[in-house]
């Protein structure tokens, strides 16, 4: 198989990925799991290759702490003498698809055709979620937790949609900013916006809509566009029934919190709320952990050991679990090591396409903080992982461009500029 033709393969089965949680979820198929074995297998083969790619410091160092948390879980899994082998291995497998996310995309993207139809496939895959989305709103199909079922598009909730749609469309939008030309035609584009916006809108993700409510205005300062920042704030206080709606869940928390409340052990008649419960679930999880607080309890098991059948809805509280304060620390370093890459691989990067990147990496750590635990979701984390590829690619070629011109136009070599 020739590079290009693996190119392919691998886009395919990306734009794959966009449909198949769901798929699972309807017919029982394993299409999810398979996808991400392919990646962990296809990426141990390219590591032990021959003629393995060379990393930058940068990347190697976001690989290397992935790597030891890997190895951290599974020292947790055998420590508690794998009384959930199953979630554990899960889990480790899902951490195990980062790592491979990154090496096979770095691997495979090579030239600016390449990433432009990586683009392309993201955004008909978003065109088409979207617009499932969008049909199982008019025909009330969705999750039923808060009154009106929320759709899902695609995958298996809608705030695991949604930060799905929120990711892929920003990394849409960078290729669009940092290359030449439409990847789409403009009314095609238009329409994913509008039904982006929508299907967004439908999903009532709070942390979602946080963060893309931070990225717009991160967009508009560096635009300095200052009269459109006045004019949505306005419309915003037009929208302000609706968005306080969504928000009632915050009212009491901090005299829920004061009144010790989450002590009660009858959760149900203390619990009013999503954020209510996330409280007294934190805080039983937090008990938990401190029963193992260096090792955890082992990697995916947050679920069989809350007072709930479902996930610490925090990355933070669910590492802490998991994997106890090794754990927890591994996980801090891992987003130090983001935050130096996207600084270093954004300096020759547009000042919009920086501003938004950072305002979309703060809004995904305050969605994995507060929100679905974002670290434990597999297509979101291989989204994003593999935007680390795309901000290296494009800030490599726009400085290529750089010392090429200033070459040009002084008559010298790029190394000498160098």
């Amino acid at each position: 198989m020739s590079k290009n033709q693996f190119f392919i393969f691998i886009v395919i089965l990306v734009f794959f990925r966009y449909f198949t949680e769901r798929i699972d979820i309807i017919v029982g198929s394993p299409f999810s799991q398979v996808t991400t074995i392919i990646f962990i297998i296809v990426a141990l083969s390219l590591s032990f290759a021959r003629n393995s790619q060379r990393y930058h410091v940068l990347e190697f160092s976001l690989l290397v702490v992935m790597f030891l948390i890997v190895f951290q879980g599974l020292v947790s899994a055998l420590l508690n003498e794998s009384a959930f082998l199953n979630q554990n291995l899960k889990q480790l497998m899902k951490y195990s698809s980062y790592l491979g996310g990154f090496i096979v995309f770095r691997f495979v993207l090579k030239t600016e055709f390449q990433l432009r139809v990586y683009a392309k496939s993201l955004g008909i895959a978003l065109l088409l979620v979207c617009s499932v989305a969008i049909g199982q709103k008019l025909m009330g199909i969705g999750y039923a937790d808060r009154g009106a079922p929320r759709p899902y598009g695609m995958s298996s909730h809608p705030a695991l949609f949604a930060m799905l749609v929120f990711v892929s469309l920003i990394t849409f939008a960078l290729i669009s900013k940092e290359t030449a030309g439409r990847l789409l035609p403009k009314n095609i584009e238009k329409l994913l916006i509008v039904l982006a916006t929508l299907a967004l809108l439908f999903t009532e993700a709070r942390t979602t809509w946080a963060g893309l409510t931070i990225v717009l205005f991160a967009y508009l300062i560096a635009k300095k566009r200052f009269r459109e920042i006045i004019l949505i704030s306005a419309f915003s206080v037009f929208l302000s029934p609706f968005i306080l709606e969504r928000l009632a869940d915050l009212s009491g928390i901090i005299e829920f919190i004061q009144n010790e409340d989450y002590l009660n052990n009858n959760h149900h008649e203390v619990m009013t709320s999503s954020f209510h419960w996330r409280i007294i679930h934190w805080h039983i999880l937090f008990e938990s952990a401190l029963e193992k607080l260096y090792f955890g309890w082992g990697p995916g098991v947050t679920s069989n050991i809350g007072a709930y059948d479902k996930g610490a809805h925090s990355s933070v509280i669910e590492m802490l679990v998991e994997q106890g304060i090794l754990g927890l620390l591994l996980f801090f370093i891992f987003i130090f090591c983001i935050a130096i890459y996207v600084k270093r691989f954004t300096k020759y990067l547009s000042k919009v396409s920086k501003y938004i990147i950072y305002a979309e990496l703060f809004g995904v750590l305050l969605a994995s903080i507060l929100g679905q635990g974002i670290f434990n979701e597999t297509h979101v984390m291989q989204t994003i992982m593999m935007q680390f590829v795309v901000i290296k690619w494009l800030n490599d070629n726009k400085k290529n461009q750089y010392f090429r011109s200033t070459a040009n136009k002084y008559s010298c070599s790029e190394s000498q500029l160098e």
